[in-house]
């Protein structure tokens, strides 16, 4: 082993000394060839003649000089091309801004709302028989959380912000990991129920828990940026920043406002679309349900809330009886009488799970008790619903 390294060694050093004797060539003639140059450039470039040429005539440079040269050659085109591939990894990074980022999470809230309803279909369809029966596979998949949309490279020059976002990010991964778990546990039969009850029922918490989470995170990183160093010092002492300073946290606030409005409606949008609810002026009625506001007197308020939660109830469960009866062949669908949280169920308004939706997006009485019955209505119709190709909308099988 010893004598082929030897001999290994021996055959660089000779293509070295090789390579510095042809490099010593070159240099000999580059010698004898400048003096001519130098002659042959005009008068007016004196400082060349005098300063620049003699100059490089005298350098002596040795193989080592040269190996130095060779090896700063090659590091500089390294360098330059780490820097290309930074360039190009910092245009890609930019694509995804500020305000798309905040586009992406508003679409998390509707995510969660159709798992919420998914996760609490299944375990009213199961009905306990966890050791004769479980859930397709593709429904439980389908819970699975996207992790693409997360950027906290968008605001990597805020260590707060940056955090916010890598904290979402763990909790989904650890959350994927517990449905797969969940997806191993209800397709094995002769696992206790206990067990199988615990794993939906966490599904079904965890989305109530990722909207409070991402409402948190997308309140902190609607805040402008804490300004630091000769800034900060500087708005201290200077009214007119501090005023800005001001303007800016108003307007943060403002935005933050304009989030939650428009994830609120695309919860709306996605439960009405969940069943069906294609008729124009019922969609209608029934937003608008939600955009009146409650009147201050006691007295007034009640009757005004069970005014527009019984008129929504009434479009809800006519609309579900009449689409199940004609696109489903089971005549043994129960006909629905309502959808309120006092005679449905499914959800009720003091019931935590689905609480943080409720007060995150729906800030009074009446349109909590709407938001619920868009909740049982939804439920309602996935359990006895079909699909598009004429099959259950949540499928149980038999082990």
């Amino acid at each position: 082993m010893l004598d082929t390294i030897t001999h290994r060694l021996d055959s660089v050093t000779q293509r070295l000394d090789s390579v510095s004797n042809e490099l010593s060539s070159l240099i000999h003639e580059v010698h004898q060839t400048l003096p001519t140059a130098v002659n042959s450039i005009p008068a007016s470039d004196s400082f060349v003649q005098t300063t620049y040429i003699p100059t490089i005539v005298r350098l002596g440079l040795d193989k080592w000089d040269i190996l130095a040269f060779i090896i700063a050659l090659v590091s500089l085109y390294y360098a330059c091309k780490a820097y290309r591939s930074q360039k190009e990894t910092e245009r890609n990074t930019m694509k995804i801004t500020k305000e798309s980022q905040f586009m992406l999470m508003i679409d998390y809230f509707r995510h969660f709302y159709a798992n919420l309803i998914a996760s609490k279909s299944i375990v009213a369809k199961l009905d306990n028989r966890f050791h004769t029966h479980y859930p397709s596979e593709e429904h439980i998949r389908k819970l699975g959380v996207d992790t693409d949309a997360l950027h906290p490279e968008v605001f990597f020059h805020s260590k707060e912000k940056y955090h916010h976002i890598h904290e979402l990010l763990m909790l989904v991964n650890n959350y994927n990991t517990e449905l797969g778990v969940a997806e191993k546990h209800l397709c094995t039969q002769n696992l206790i129920a206990e067990a199988k009850l615990r794993d939906l029922n966490t599904l079904i918490f965890k989305q109530d828990l990722f909207c409070e989470k991402f409402r948190k995170a997308m309140e902190e990183l609607c805040k402008p940026d804490e300004p630091t160093g000769w800034i900060k010092r500087k708005r201290c002492i200077c009214l007119y920043e501090e005023a800005g300073r001001l303007e800016d946290i108003e307007n943060a606030q403002k935005r933050y406002n304009e989030y939650i409005e428009k994830s609120r409606n695309n919860i709306i949008d996605k439960a009405l679309s969940r069943i069906d609810l294609s008729e124009e002026d019922n969609q209608e009625a029934i937003k608008k349900a939600f955009t009146i506001k409650s009147p201050s007197n006691s007295n007034k308020d009640k009757r005004f809330i069970e005014k527009y939660t019984d008129q929504v109830d009434k479009i809800l469960c006519n609309h579900v009886n009449t689409k199940l009866r004609t696109t489903s062949k089971n005549t043994d669908i129960p006909e629905v009488k309502t959808f309120s949280c006092k005679g449905a169920n499914f959800f009720s308004a003091d019931e935590k799970q689905a609480n943080n939706f409720a007060k995150i997006f729906f800030h009074d009485d009446k349109d909590r008790e709407l938001f619920f019955m868009l909740i049982n209505s939804n439920i309602f119709y996935e359990i006895h619903g079909k699909n598009t190709q004429g099959y259950d909308k949540i499928a149980i099988l038999p082990f």
